[in-house]
């Protein structure tokens, strides 16, 4: 803090407080704030705030005859407040002010607690402790918004570490349910009622309509409190101000104002009740009346009346409670330096967990029943609450190390896929070297084409490394090689899978290879080839970090497809992230490199498709689907998709088309020629959907 206190001491800062507060309160607030060494502020009462944020340009445009009525209702974490000012032309005069303290955003969490406890009898709100209980809150916080504007019926809660033995939680909340309940607890719609209803008869009273109503607080998003408002007020709601950051802008506001001097000024009477300005400022801001060209803030004596009426109680030994303030706050500084180490040394312990679960992900020794027990432990070490809590660390550190252990014991005693030793002995012809040995093998063989030899290396224990390399025969004719190819992936985003703090995009990768067969295969001379994708740019790849493709055959062509989430593209190090390779032989093999541009620019982005209404005579079809986005329909030969040249497309559609929601929709007759395989693209750019292709005299249609 010392490095920047030159800079901090330079600042002017203007903080905002609930009209609640008492004058010892704000005192005791200052004292809090100098002891952390930073800058004697200013306080603003915060409806004074959202005034100069929300009207401070209006007062400045307005007609010298005009004025306009603006009714706040504030639903705050612990308070309810509705204040009334009117804006003219260079001046904003406070009416009125009411707050209740203790009914307010956290009511409505304590609610669905409640409800949450009634489907989960170990979360008794009396028993658990305090740090879980405050878990949960901070966990249900972030469900309200949704449970409280309506938009779903039901809303599926994941409460994470609110139990003992990291056990979590899963609990659904219905929002008719929670309305009932709602209205039928007094000491919250009554009061909240109340709250408005003391606006609306203060208006009423004096002759006065609200020109326009400006809800603050997120939880005013509340379709609800919203409604209680219009029903009491008679008005519409404006949903022009930002509910969360709008007080925060005023602050940012009056902080500038006052600094470059812009002629804002405030009412003498309001200070030391509502302004409680600090070092310079405090001579030059107020006023007994408008300066010329700025803002002069004002009030009515019923305003300061109602202000004072509603603070809490002076404390009791301010000097007392002054030093014991001062003090906490000592300790927190020094609390706080031992979380940063704490913090530092946490990080690096996850970044070592993220390496090994990364490893162990890999791992041929991994059993599906670990694979299992490793995916709670990557969702854990995911959450915020993993990256600062030593303990929970060391928890997941254990668990790793466990699975480790057993995964490194599976590798001893059993390869996986390969074979083990003495099967491999059993098989015939077979050579044993040292690791360090090069050597040539001549050997006598009716087979032609590739074949596939186990090699054993020397190691302390006979561990059979066994697939690690292809040796080749070459064919007497050459007619009975086997070309490999592989087309150019195209990428489509499958969706959105939803998770608790973010959704993962999943992205699927579709592309197509071609094998070209000797005129007559036999079942003892069947061609070899594996496809599989990697991680890597890397060529050759190790065999642990293959991951086996999906395929179908469709006629002679092979089509393959696999999927990757978003995290399998950006968290990697390398640009050319995916690597994919359709291998027959060491010799007679094709490669593809996807960039992670390549496959994240393609992320949204999909064909979806009908083919009806095939006539076999006049080979004409009706095509109905839909794109994510404008973009062009192609037809594409069968040959020109496969091959590594430009291919030669039909442009068949272009432009706008019927919007349907997000989704652009089309209509297309295709005339296509008879015995052909045509595949049909959208493409956006340098874009691609995937293939969709259609066999039409066989009537034989598919979809990837």
């Amino acid at each position: 803090m010392d490095e920047h206190s030159e800079t901090l001491r330079d600042m002017k800062p203007v903080i905002s407080i609930p009209s609640i507060l008492s004058k010892s309160n704000v005192r005791l607030l200052k004292a809090a704030i100098l002891a952390y060494g930073l800058p004697e502020p200013t306080f603003v009462l915060a409806p004074i705030a959202f005034a100069l944020s929300y009207g401070y340009f209006t007062c400045l445009e307005m007609n010298a005859d005009s004025e306009s009525i603006v009714v706040v209702p504030n639903c705050g974490y612990c308070f309810f407040s509705v204040d009334v000012f009117k804006l003219q032309r260079n001046k904003i005069t406070f009416l009125y002010s009411s707050i209740t303290d203790g009914v307010g955003g956290r009511s409505l969490t304590y609610l669905m607690a409640l409800m949450v406890q009634e489907q989960c009898a170990e979360l008794s709100l009396e028993e658990m402790e305090s740090l879980p209980f405050l878990r949960l809150l901070d966990q249900l916080d972030k469900q309200k918004k949704v449970l409280c504007t309506g938009v779903v019926e039901d809303v599926s809660v994941n409460l994470d570490d609110v139990l003992s033995g990291d056990e979590d939680v899963a609990v659904t909340l219905n929002y008719k349910d929670f309305i009932n309940r709602f209205h039928n607890d007094n000491t919250m719609a009554g009061v909240f009622r109340e709250g408005v209803k003391a606006a609306a008869k203060f208006l009423e009273s004096h002759g006065l309509k609200a020109d326009v109503i400006v809800p603050l607080g997120g939880s005013m998003r509340a379709t609800f409190l919203q409604k209680i408002v219009k029903e009491e007020l008679g008005g519409a709601v404006s949903m022009t101000a930002n509910m969360d950051e709008e007080i925060a802008t005023g602050d940012a506001r009056i902080s500038y104002l006052l600094a470059e001097d812009k002629g804002l000024a405030f009412d003498a009477r309001l200070k030391g009740e509502c302004v409680f300005a600090s070092g310079a400022y405090e001579e030059r801001i107020f006023a007994a009346e408008p300066k010329e060209g700025g803002v002069f803030v004002t009030c009515d004596e019923e305003y300061l009346e109602c202000v004072k009426s509603h603070r809490y109680k002076e404390v009791e030994n301010e000097e007392v409670a002054k030093e014991r303030v001062v003090q906490d706050v000592k300790k927190l500084v020094e609390k706080t330096k031992e979380d940063e180490a704490t913090y530092k040394r946490v990080a690096e312990e996850r970044k070592q967990l993220e390496e090994k679960v990364a490893l162990l992900q890999v791992s041929e020794g991994l059993s599906e029943e670990n694979r299992q027990e490793l995916k709670p432990v990557q969702f854990r070490l995911s959450q915020p609450a993993f990256y600062t809590n030593p303990d929970k660390m060391k928890d997941l550190i254990r668990q790793v190390e466990e699975l480790i252990r057993k995964v490194e014991e599976v590798e001893k005693h059993n390869h996986g896929n390969r074979p083990s030793v003495a099967q491999v002995l059993q098989q015939g012809q077979n050579f044993t070297v040292s690791s360090e040995d090069s050597f040539f093998i001549e050997t006598q063989t009716a087979h032609t084409g590739s074949l596939l030899f186990w090699v054993l290396l020397h190691t302390p224990e006979p561990l059979c490394l066994s697939n690690l390399f292809r040796f080749v025969f070459s064919p007497p004719l050459a007619g009975d090689r086997h070309p490999v190819a592989l087309s150019a992936p195209l990428v489509t985003a499958l969706g959105e899978q939803k998770g608790e703090e973010e959704a993962v995009e999943l992205y699927a990768l579709h592309f197509q290879g071609v094998f070209g067969f000797p005129e007559k295969v036999s079942e003892s001379h069947q061609p070899f080839c594996e496809v599989y994708y990697s991680f890597s740019p890397d060529v050759p790849v190790a065999i642990s970090q293959r991951q086996s493709v999906a395929s179908r055959q469709f006629r002679d062509d092979y089509m393959y497809s696999f999927s990757l989430t978003l995290n399998d593209v950006v968290t990697l190090r390398d640009s050319q992230v995916v690597h994919i390779a359709a291998e027959e032989s060491l010799v007679n093999q094709n490669h593809v490199i996807m960039t992670r541009e390549e496959v994240m620019e393609c992320a949204a982005f999909l064909l979806t498709m009908q083919i009806q209404d095939v006539d076999k005579k006049l080979h004409r079809m009706r095509i109905e689907g839909n794109v994510t986005a404008v973009a062009e329909i192609y037809q594409v030969s069968r040959s020109s998709i496969l091959d590594k040249k430009e291919p030669t497309m039909e442009l068949l559609y272009e432009g706008s088309v019927i919007a349907v929601e997000s989704h652009q929709f089309f209509i297309l007759d295709v005339d296509i020629e008879s015995a052909e395989i045509v595949y049909y693209i959208a493409r956006r750019g340098n874009c691609l959907s995937m293939p969709i292709c259609v066999d039409v005299p066989n009537k034989q249609f598919c979809r990837m």
